[in-house]
């Protein structure tokens, strides 16, 4: 898998995750958003990736998780 490609994909999955938060919530996404994390994670392993792309799954989804609970408070 090209690097490209890599983000591309890993974006996608940070914006699924994000659609998540927005549509079912904080708690009830924390399940699927660890899932797509570790299907992240997995991908980088697996390909040999740059681990800066697991870092940037993380801090995309991790704003995301801190604007929503800013909102709510």
């Amino acid at each position: 898998m090209t690097t490209t490609k890599a983000r591309i994909v890993i974006k996608a999955l940070a914006d699924t995750a994000i659609e998540k938060i927005c549509v079912m919530g904080v708690d009830d996404a924390r399940g699927d958003i660890l899932k797509l994390r570790d299907v992240v994670h997995d991908l980088v392993d697996f390909w040999g990736l740059d681990e800066q792309l697991k870092d940037d799954f993380d801090g995309r989804v991790g704003q995301a998780l801190g604007f929503y609970e800013e909102a709510l408070a």
